[in-house]
C-alpha cells in the first residue's frame, strides 16, 4: 500500500510539471492561429445557445473541445486563457491514460515513465495539448482511456461482469470517434480485446454488455457517422497502396515528418544527433529483451500485443493516406507516443539492474533534450505574443474609428482564417470573414451584405489593394495598422452601359499566346485562351466599331481561379495603327470586381475587373506583364466590354440599391419565385430576405451551409420560379442564352431594376434543351461539360431542382463519373463506378506516372457509355501522366495527362 502510494505522488509531480509547462505556454506563447480562433468562436457561440456538432467548415472533427473550451470561458470570462484550458486538461486526461495502460501492461514504474514521456515532450505534443486545433488531445485522451478500459476487462477475464468497462469503452471510443476518425487505430485494438474477453466468459454472458456498448458507442459516434454517410470526405477518404507511394510517405515521414517532431526546426549538432538517435535502437533492444524475460506473463503478452495493434493500424492508415505527403508531424503523435512509452517503460522493469540504469539515463536524457527544447522556443516566442497583440489591437481600433462592424480579410487562406480569431477577441462586434474559404457561413453572409464592410489585408499587400480597387474605380485608400493594412470604404459605383454583345466583336491573340480568339467571346465556360507572361502576349478586341467604351471583364475557369493578370496594360485605339494607354498596372490583386455597390478582391469567384474613364475606341489592346503569382502562364474563358451610353445612360431609377433589393423581393414573392440566381452582393442580401432554408436556399450561399472549402455547382436547368439576376448591363447577355438553349417561351417575364434586371423562367417546351446554361456569378455561360452540377450523393437531394447548388466532393486521385449517351444525344446521369483495383506502372522520384484502375457497370447497355474521370485534385498535384480505362475487366486505352486541359478525360465506349 506504501509503494502504491509513492507511486500516486510521484503522478500527481509529473501531472503538476505537466500543467506548469502549458500553462506557462499559455501566458507567455499562445496567440490564436488560423484553426484555434475557430475553437474560440465556437466556444463564445456555445455560451449564447449554440449547439454545433463539428468543428466550424470541416465536418469531419467533432466540437467536444469546444464545449470543454465554453465550460471553462463560463466558468472564468471568455478568455484566450480560458480556451486553452481545455486541451490542457485533455492533455493531462491523456498523461493519466498513459500511466494507466502502461501501469495495466507492464507495472506502476512503466506507466510513470509513459506518463513522464508526454507530460515533457516534444515542442509539438506541448503545443497541441495547449493551442485548441479541434480536439486532438481529445481524441488522443479518449482512444488511451478506451484502450485502457479494454486492456483491463480482458486481463480479469472471468472475475470481470463487463458492463462498466465495457460502457466506458463504448462511450470513450464514441466520443472519440465523433472528435476525430484518428482514434480508430484504439477502437481496433479496443474490438480485438473485448472479442478475446467474450471467448474467455462465453458469448451468452458478454451479449448483453457487449449490446449496451455498441449502442453508448452509436449513440456518441452517430453525428460523425451520419456526417460521412451525408457528404464527401475528400482528402481525408484517400488512399493509395501503391508501393511507389508507401515508399515516398515512408521517407517523408522518418526524414521530415519525425524529425520535426523530435527535433522541431532546431539544426541540432551531429554529435549530439548521432547519440539521441543511437537510444532508439538501445531502447527496442532493452524493450525486446524485458518482453522476453517476461514472456510467460499475460498481461504483458496481451498489452503489448494491443499495442503492436494499436501501433500497426495506425501506421496502416497514415502511410498509404494523401496527407501522408503533407509534413504535419501531429498524424504520427499517436504512434510514437505508445512505441516511445513501451520503449522506456518495459526495461524500467526489466529484472536486470543493468537494463533499468541504462533505460532510465535514456529517458532522462530525452526528457531534457525536451524540456530545453520547450524551454528554448517559449523564450523565442514570448516576444512574438506581445507583438501580435498589438497589431491586433491596432487594427480593431482602425476598424472601430471608420464605424465598421464587419470585414474581410483579403489575402491566403491561413490569413483569412484568422477572422475567427479576430471576431472573438472583438466579442463578435466587428465580425470578420475571409474572401475566400471562410469556416463560419453567418459572418461570410454578412459581410457579403454589408455596404460598408471593410477590408483588410497584410501590410505588405496594401499596394496591390490599393490598385486593384483603383481598377474598380473605389473610393476607399488603404491605411496602416501595424502588420495589417485597413481600407474602410470600398463602395463603387454599380456597373453602368451595356456589355457589347460578342457577335459584334472580334478577339485577335497576339505574341505566343495560345487558343483561338473566338474562345473568349463564345460565352462557353470550358473554352480558354492562354500565353505566357512575357509582356509581348495578350489579345486586341475589335468592338466593331469606334464607341464610348468604360469597362472589361475577363473570367478564368478553375477551383481556384487562377491565372488572372495582376499586372497589364491596357490601350485603346480608334483606327488600330495608334494606340494610347489608359490604364496600367504593375501588381494588384488578381481576382477583383464589382458587384452592386461593393469591391470584392480575391474570392470564390474568378474575375478580374478594369474600369478607365470613357474613351472612344474601336480597338482594346491588352499586354499581360505579370500573371497570378502561382501561375506561369495567363488563363481566361470570356472577356466582356461595356459600353457607356444607349440604353442604360441615365435610366437608372432614383433611390438606394436597398430600396431596389427590397423590391425585387416584393417582385419575386409574388411571382412565387423559387431561386433566384444571382451575384456575390444580391445574393447575400436576399438570402436575408426571401423563403428557404440551408437545405434548400433560395439564393446562392456564398458557401456550401455544410462545408468549408467547397464549391457550388452552379448549373441550371429551366423550372417554373427560376430567376436570373444580372447585373442590368449583361440582361441582354443572358437573354440571349435563355432564347438560344431554353427557347423564346421559357421567358415568362423581364423586368430591370435600376442596377439589376430580372428574368423569371416558366415551364419549358418539351423540346428545349436543358441542362446547358451555368450561372458562373455574374452571368450565364453555356456549358459543355456534362458533369457540371452532377456530384453525388447530394445531387440525389436536390434531382426536381437542378438548379440548387449541391455539394461538389473533392476529387480524389481517380473519381470516375459514368453517364449514359443516348441516340437523342440526352445525357443522362447513371451514377459512379466503382474503383477496385490500382496498379503502378514505372516509378519516379515522388509521385508515380500511370495509374489504371478498373471500372465496373452494368452490362447490357443499349447507349453509347460515356465515362468522364473527374482529375482536377490530381492534375493539381501533378501526379498522373496517364489514365488507362478498364471497363468490366476490358481494356478501353490510354488518355495523356498534357497540356492545359480543364482536368476532365472521358472515353466514349460503344454499345453492345
Amino acid at each position: 500500500m506504501a509503494r502504491a502510494g509513492k507511486y500516486r505522488w510521484w503522478l500527481a509531480g509529473i501531472v503538476l510539471a505537466a500543467l506548469l509547462l502549458r500553462v506557462t505556454v499559455s501566458l507567455r506563447n499562445y496567440c490564436f492561429t488560423f484553426d484555434t480562433g475557430t475553437v474560440e468562436l465556437m466556444a463564445r457561440h456555445i455560451l449564447r445557445g449554440e449547439r454545433p456538432l463539428f468543428f466550424y467548415g470541416q465536418a469531419y472533427m467533432g466540437a467536444a473541445e469546444a464545449y470543454l473550451a465554453a465550460l471553462f470561458a463560463g466558468i472564468a470570462a471568455p478568455s484566450e486563457f480560458a480556451v486553452t484550458l481545455s486541451p490542457i486538461t485533455m492533455g493531462l486526461l491523456w498523461l493519466i491514460g498513459m500511466y494507466l495502460l502502461f501501469r495495466e501492461i507492464a507495472g506502476p514504474r512503466a506507466g510513470l515513465a509513459a506518463a513522464l514521456t508526454v507530460a515533457l515532450p516534444g515542442w509539438v505534443i506541448v503545443w497541441y495539448t495547449v493551442a485548441p486545433y479541434g480536439g486532438y488531445p481529445v481524441f488522443w485522451a479518449a482512444g488511451t482511456w478506451c484502450l485502457w478500459a479494454a486492456l483491463r476487462l480482458c486481463n480479469r477475464g472471468r472475475d470481470a461482469r463487463g458492463w462498466g468497462q465495457l460502457a466506458a469503452v463504448g462511450v470513450l471510443g464514441g466520443v472519440g470517434f465523433w472528435t476525430n476518425f484518428q482514434v480508430v487505430p484504439f477502437l481496433a485494438a479496443a474490438f480485438v480485446l473485448c472479442v478475446l474477453w467474450a471467448g474467455r466468459v462465453g458469448l451468452r454472458r458478454a451479449l448483453a454488455p457487449a449490446g449496451i456498448a455498441a449502442a453508448l458507442f452509436a449513440v456518441c459516434a452517430f453525428p460523425a457517422i451520419r456526417a460521412a454517410m451525408h457528404s464527401g470526405l475528400g482528402r481525408l477518404a484517400e488512399w493509395n497502396f501503391a508501393p511507389d507511394y508507401v515508399r515516398h510517405t515512408i521517407r517523408i515521414a522518418v526524414m521530415h515528418t519525425l524529425r520535426r517532431l523530435l527535433f522541431w526546426r532546431f539544426h541540432l549538432p551531429a554529435w549530439y544527433l548521432s547519440i539521441l538517435l543511437a537510444t532508439v535502437p538501445v531502447l527496442g533492444i532493452l524493450a525486446a529483451a524485458t518482453f522476453w524475460q517476461r514472456r510467460q506473463d499475460p498481461r504483458m503478452m496481451i498489452g503489448i500485443s494491443a499495442l503492436g495493434v494499436t501501433i500497426g493500424v495506425d501506421l496502416l492508415m497514415y502511410l498509404p493516406h494523401s496527407l501522408a505527403a503533407v509534413v504535419a508531424p501531429r498524424y504520427l503523435v499517436c504512434a510514437w507516443s505508445l512505441f516511445f512509452g513501451a520503449a522506456v517503460g518495459l526495461p524500467l522493469t526489466a529484472r536486470s539492474k543493468v537494463a533499468r540504469s541504462a533505460a532510465f539515463a535514456i529517458l532522462a536524457l530525452w526528457t531534457a533534450h525536451f524540456l530545453v527544447q520547450d524551454l528554448r522556443i517559449i523564450h523565442a516566442r514570448t516576444p512574438s505574443k506581445a507583438r501580435k497583440i498589438e497589431a491586433r489591437r491596432q487594427l480593431l481600433s482602425a476598424l472601430q474609428s471608420c464605424g465598421a462592424t464587419n470585414a474581410i480579410l483579403v489575402g491566403g487562406n491561413v490569413f483569412g482564417l484568422l477572422g475567427n480569431g479576430l471576431s472573438f477577441i472583438s466579442d463578435e462586434q466587428i465580425r470578420f470573414a475571409a474572401a475566400f474559404g471562410e469556416r463560419y457561413f453567418p459572418h461570410a453572409q454578412q459581410a457579403d451584405a454589408d455596404t460598408r464592410a471593410a477590408l483588410v489585408c497584410q501590410r505588405h499587400r496594401i499596394p496591390k489593394l490599393e490598385e486593384a480597387l483603383r481598377d474598380l474605380g473605389a473610393h476607399g485608400q488603404a491605411s496602416p495598422a501595424a502588420v495589417f493594412g485597413v481600407v474602410c470604404n470600398s463602395r463603387v459605383q454599380p456597373l453602368t452601359g451595356i456589355s457589347i454583345s460578342p457577335e459584334e466583336m472580334d478577339c485577335v491573340p497576339f505574341g505566343n499566346t495560345r487558343g483561338a480568339g473566338s474562345n473568349l467571346l463564345d460565352r462557353c465556360r470550358e473554352t480558354v485562351l492562354s500565353g505566357p507572361v512575357d509582356g509581348t502576349s495578350g489579345i486586341v478586341v475589335d468592338v466593331g466599331r469606334v464607341r464610348l467604351v468604360s469597362a472589361l471583364r475577363l473570367g478564368s475557369l478553375g477551383v481556384y481561379r487562377r491565372g488572372l493578370p495582376e499586372g497589364y496594360r491596357l490601350e485603346i485605339s480608334s483606327d488600330g495603327k495608334t494606340y494610347d494607354i489608359v490604364r496600367e498596372c504593375v501588381r494588384r490583386f488578381a481576382v477583383a470586381y464589382s458587384s452592386g455597390p461593393r469591391a470584392y478582391a480575391k474570392g470564390y469567384l474568378g474575375a478580374c475587373e478594369i474600369r478607365f474613364p470613357p474613351a472612344e475606341a474601336r480597338y482594346l489592346r491588352l499586354t499581360v506583364t505579370r500573371a497570378d503569382s502561382r501561375k506561369s502562364r495567363w488563363r481566361w474563358n470570356e472577356i466582356f466590354v461595356f459600353e457607356q451610353g444607349g440604353q442604360m445612360a441615365d435610366d437608372i431609377p432614383a433611390g438606394t440599391l436597398e430600396d431596389e433589393v427590397r423590391r425585387i423581393v416584393a417582385w419575386a414573392r409574388g411571382r412565387q419565385a423559387v431561386f433566384v440566381a444571382a451575384d456575390r452582393w444580391l445574393s447575400a442580401r436576399l438570402w436575408y430576405l426571401l423563403p428557404g432554408g440551408r437545405e434548400l436556399p433560395a439564393v446562392y450561399p456564398r458557401f456550401d451551409p455544410r462545408h468549408g472549402f467547397t464549391l457550388l455547382s452552379r448549373r441550371l436547368s429551366p423550372y417554373a420560379g427560376l430567376v436570373v439576376a444580372p447585373q442590368r448591363p449583361l440582361k441582354e447577355e443572358c437573354l440571349r442564352l435563355i432564347r438560344r438553349h431554353w427557347g423564346r417561351d421559357s421567358i415568362a417575364e423581364v423586368r430591370d431594376f435600376g442596377a439589376y434586371s430580372v428574368i423569371l423562367i416558366s415551364n419549358p417546351p418539351p423540346e428545349s434543351s436543358p441542362d446547358e446554361l451555368f450561372w458562373d456569378g455574374f452571368t450565364l455561360l453555356r456549358t459543355t461539360d456534362p458533369t457540371a452540377g452532377l456530384y453525388l450523393p447530394e445531387a440525389r437531394m436536390h434531382a426536381e431542382r437542378p438548379g440548387h447548388p449541391v455539394h461538389r466532393p473533392c476529387p480524389g486521385y481517380l473519381r470516375p463519373l459514368l453517364l449514359d449517351v443516348g441516340s437523342d444525344d440526352d445525357r443522362r446521369f447513371l451514377g459512379y463506378g466503382w474503383s477496385r483495383r490500382e496498379h503502378v506502372h514505372g516509378r519516379t522520384a515522388r509521385w508515380m506516372k500511370h495509374l489504371e484502375a478498373d471500372l465496373y457497370f452494368e452490362a447490357g447497355r443499349r447507349a453509347d457509355l460515356l465515362v468522364v474521370c473527374d482529375l482536377a485534385a490530381v492534375r493539381k498535384r501533378g501526379m498522373k501522366q496517364a489514365v488507362g480505362l478498364y471497363l468490366n475487366r476490358r481494356f478501353q486505352g490510354w488518355e495523356a495527362l498534357e497540356g492545359e486541359g480543364f482536368g476532365r478525360i472521358s472515353f466514349v465506349v460503344p454499345a453492345r
